[in-house]
């Protein structure tokens, strides 16, 4: 559907273009519209702020400052392309409410100014929520992509646990004993 690239250090168009050439092997290699999006700028809630897009792919554009509302509806065209009109899974009413619970606490830390490893250790207590969403769904890969469609919170939320997940994996991290 879409690759967005999360740069942080994308505060000039130079470090944009140190993220587009970085990047440039594993977004041709999946030839996926692409874009590289800095941090979020000025003050208030995150989700009402502005960042500075680049796209990079199949055809670059300029750097662009978008709001999450201008953004959002491209992702979604994307999104319904790519799934020809389709929709995914439909989760239980259960999956909805452990969603929207986990949704509604990365929110409320985002809008204010928590930084991943605060949302990682404050919200441990809904890891094991978040793993039943996981296990009890044959469909799991289908049903994750709608709910994270739904919920930009739960979204934020598993890919903290999936950038945790790989670096205990790859060593980076000592896994909890």
């Amino acid at each position: 559907m879409a690759l967005l690239v999360f740069a942080p250090d994308a505060t000039d168009p130079g470090r944009f273009e140190d993220y587009a050439r970085k990047m440039y092997p594993e977004y041709t290699h999946l030839n996926l519209p692409t874009w590289i999006i800095g941090p979020a700028l000025g003050d208030g809630p995150l989700m009402d702020r502005p960042a500075d897009m680049l796209k990079v792919w199949p055809a670059r554009e300029p750097i662009r400052r978008m709001h999450p509302a201008e953004f959002n509806p491209i992702v979604d065209e994307l999104a319904a392309r790519h799934c020809n009109g389709k929709t995914g899974p439909q989760p239980t009413a259960e999956q909805l409410k452990l969603a929207s619970e986990i949704d509604t606490k990365a929110r409320e830390f985002l809008r204010n100014g928590a930084n991943d490893i605060t949302i990682f250790a404050e919200m441990g207590d809904l890891m094991p929520e978040f793993k039943r969403l996981l296990l009890d769904s044959p469909n799991r890969d289908k049903l994750m992509d709608e709910l994270c469609h739904r919920h930009v919170g739960f979204l934020h939320y598993a890919k903290i646990l999936e950038t945790m997940a790989g670096a205990i994996a790859s060593g980076d991290i000592e896994a909890p004993k």
